[in-house]
């Protein structure tokens, strides 16, 4: 009786009863509480636990699962690989009737085997959301920083030239510096209604100015025509990340001039927007290369991670992308996204 009663105390952690009944309770206030759906299941791939949320998003009462193979209620689940790998899969993107939703996936062990495992998701919409939120807080502040930064330097450059009495040089200086602002904020107004876009974009033109390279914006550009399905974070960081490697690449370019050029159209059933750079341009290999995630021509930690976000967001609007050598010199990306993917 004494070996029983030690066998069952170990199999419980040693917990009295009113602990065990404490410890459900917590568990199951934590998880009416939290946001993410979370379903586990056993060692049989059975359903042992699903909380209100992800019974929702699956669309099932909240008890109708409990007992049942995970694949009844879940087919798309790669729960079942886990329990076979032991392996837990982190933020993966699935979509779960219609619904998408960013899942995580983790072995449950015991004395050394998979028992188990426990799925939690959440809407990707909700992520999404605080993401953009962080973005645009993140997107103003560079800008800020890149033209203060740029107009303190015009600024010392003004008070030179007026010191010197060369007061026509001033004048002709503050006009350009208006004219150019003035008229990439005009077409942007007309052209590019979408707050997100126009601010990606002129931001971009702050942080080109700030690193001396001529950004230019095709007056003819229209954007007006961005169905409501189409989702704008995903726009906003392909069009970023390819100005962002094409200012640099500007930049980097000893001999020749720094010039990017931007330009756009929402006629046709696509939406394309064309980059390009007075870089020194990259061969046909590099260019298929830079699709991976770290694969960069240039030194240094963070880099090449801009062209594989833009080739995972073109994979989820069904778009396309093609690279040439441009006109300028250096290279030339086109991309094409569809108004109405499939």
């Amino acid at each position: 009786t004494w070996f029983i009663s030690m066998d069952v105390k170990r199999s419980i952690f040693g917990l009295e009863p009113s602990e065990i009944a404490r410890l459900f309770r917590e568990r199951n206030a934590i998880l009416e509480s939290i946001k993410e759906g979370v379903v586990a299941i056993n060692h049989e791939g059975r359903v042992t636990m699903l909380d209100h949320e992800a019974a929702k998003i699956l669309d099932i009462p909240p008890e109708s699962g409990i007992g049942t193979p995970v694949k009844t209620i879940f087919p798309q689940t790669k729960m079942l690989e886990v329990l076979q790998s032991g392996e837990g899969q982190y933020d993966q993107e699935m979509l779960i009737g219609g619904i998408e939703v960013i899942v995580n996936r983790v072995p449950i062990w015991q004395n050394d085997k998979v028992t188990g495992v426990v799925s939690s998701f959440r809407r990707k919409e909700e992520i999404d959301r605080m993401a953009k939120e962080l973005s645009q807080i993140q997107e103003y502040s560079e800008a800020l920083r890149a033209q203060t930064h740029e107009y303190s330097n015009k600024l010392h450059t003004l008070a030179g030239l007026i010191q010197l009495g060369s007061y026509r040089e001033a004048l002709d200086l503050i006009g350009q510096e208006t004219s150019g602002y003035q008229e990439l904020l005009e077409i942007l107004a007309v052209k590019v209604p979408d707050p997100l876009l126009s601010a990606i974009i002129l931001g971009k033109y702050n942080r080109a100015q700030e690193m001396r390279v001529d950004f230019q914006l095709d007056p003819e550009s229209s954007m007006i025509d961005i169905p409501e399905s189409i989702n704008r974070e995903k726009i906003v960081s392909i069009i970023g990340n390819l100005l962002e490697n094409a200012i640099e690449a500007a930049q980097e370019n000893i001999t020749g001039p720094h010039t990017v050029k931007l330009s756009m159209t929402d006629y046709g059933n696509d939406l394309i927007f064309e980059v390009e750079d007075s870089g020194q341009g990259v061969d046909e290999k590099s260019v298929d290369l830079s699709f991976q995630h770290g694969f960069s021509t240039k030194s240094g930690t963070g880099r090449g991670v801009g062209l594989s976000l833009v080739h995972e967001n073109l994979k989820f609007f069904g778009g396309q992308l093609t690279a040439a050598r441009s006109n300028i010199g250096g290279m030339r990306f086109t991309i094409y996204i569809p108004k109405h993917p499939n």
